[in-house]
């Protein structure tokens, strides 16, 4: 289900008083065209202080149905960035765009650092700051993810993203949503990693939290605010191409799109080839889950698994946990330990392996799909996991090179005479 954004810093009185009075004040100077539409009178900064701020007048404008739409997005992105997570996103950003905070954030209340910053920030090389900075956070939600192999290995001909290369994705991808090519609804965000580049897309018509309600009970703030973002991930090293979107026409055109933008070709990843596998899992597998074995994980354990057994034709048997202290190498098959199935298994469907990164942690988990799918519990440790299930045979590379061992050629043995 995609997640909701609310601007609930600025819906009540007491969430207002907790922002310092004058960098509320500075903020709402920025709109006086629509300070002026609700006959707001905001104190100057150099002055303003609890006593003479109107909150309650400030609290009907942040709510009312014809709000102004810049002001209503930047409402959102304050809000859902007005803590120490928010803030650890806004910074990574800045750090990523090379950019500093030049001011000393501990002189301000949480919820007042994206306003801060914001109000800080260069223009216009940063005014979507805040949002890039909200899309980050999306990285690390739940989700799920189709995997497509490239037809043909052109990863020497990857190109890194240009202003104008993202201009010319915003327009296609706008004119696919809204028939518009220079729609203002329409963003991509990108953030390029050591093997990966990430894009996220924003685009209208997602599912928004209506903050308004008129007094006959009908919502009235139906302005769009961004509510979800479709992630689409390129793999630099390995040449194929992820996603999260739902509807088959957006899976087409973000094949299409990415493909040609980073890569100069448009057909360049099969819509139906299988690249995730789970035969790995049918021979000795218990040394994948050994500690020594696990990489950046220090636990990790298999708690479900759905497979096919030539011996009972026609069923699906799944194999699950009851508890979440135990794990399915807990009950070895017949008298082989290191095996997880029996030797008659056949396809197996899915498995759901559970992994945490040190003993301070929960559990986490992941869903592997046999064919096309990955489900992640958190996408901020996608990377590792990746790494993880690459180097053991669960996603194919499909542009590895079989290198075929030479053979000595036997000498002719000379003729006599």
């Amino acid at each position: 289900m995609a997640s909701v954004a609310t601007k609930k810093h600025f819906l009540t009185i007491p969430s207002l008083r907790l922002f310092s009075p004058s960098v509320l004040a500075e903020f709402l100077h920025h709109f006086p065209d629509y300070l002026q539409s609700k006959k707001l009178q905001i104190p100057e900064p150099s002055v303003a202080d609890t006593k003479n701020m109107p909150y309650a007048a400030v609290q009907s404008a942040c709510v009312a149905a014809d709000i102004d739409e810049g002001f209503n997005r930047i409402l959102f992105m304050a809000s859902k960035l007005g803590d120490q997570t928010g803030r650890e996103l806004i910074e990574a950003e800045m750090k990523d765009r090379g950019a500093t905070i030049d001011f000393d954030p501990d002189e301000f209340t949480p919820y007042d650092f994206p306003l801060v910053v914001w109000l800080r920030r260069e223009t216009p090389a940063h005014d979507d700051i805040l949002e890039q900075s909200y899309a980050r956070g999306h990285i690390h939600s739940k989700s799920s993810y189709r995997y497509y192999a490239p037809l043909t290995d052109r990863r020497t001909k990857y190109k890194k993203p240009t202003p104008e290369m993202k201009a010319d994705v915003r327009d296609d991808l706008a004119e696919h949503f809204t028939g518009e090519r220079k729609n203002p609804r329409v963003k991509v965000f990108d953030y390029d990693f050591e093997e990966e580049i990430w894009f996220m897309i924003r685009y209208p018509g997602q599912p928004v939290r209506p903050d308004a309600v008129a007094t006959d009970g009908d919502y009235e703030d139906l302005q769009y605010t961004p509510g979800h973002y479709d992630a689409v991930v390129y793999h630099k090293k390995y040449g194929d191409l992820r996603m999260n979107t739902v509807r088959k026409s957006d899976h087409t055109m973000y094949r299409i799109t990415f493909g040609h933008a980073l890569l100069d070709e448009m057909n360049m990843f099969d819509p139906k080839k299988k690249i995730i596998t789970l035969a790995t899992l049918k021979q000795d597998c218990r040394h994948f889950f050994a500690t020594e074995d696990a990489g950046p994980f220090p636990r990790l354990r298999p708690t479900e698994i759905c497979f096919n057994d030539i011996k009972v034709a026609g069923r699906r048997i799944t194999w699950r946990c009851d508890s979440g202290i135990v794990h399915l190498f807990q009950y070895p098959t017949g008298r082989k330990k290191n095996r997880l199935l029996p030797t008659t298994a056949d396809t197996i469907h899915y498995a759901k392996i559970q992994y945490r990164l040190d003993d301070k942690e929960g559990w986490h988990s992941m869903t592997v799909h046999q064919g096309m799918d990955l489900r992640f519990e958190r996408d901020g440790d996608s990377a590792d996991l990746e790494g993880w299930l690459r180097e053991r045979g669960f996603i194919i590379d499909v542009l590895k090179k079989e290198t075929k061992p030479k053979t000595k050629t036997k000498r002719k043995p000379k003729s006599a005479g």
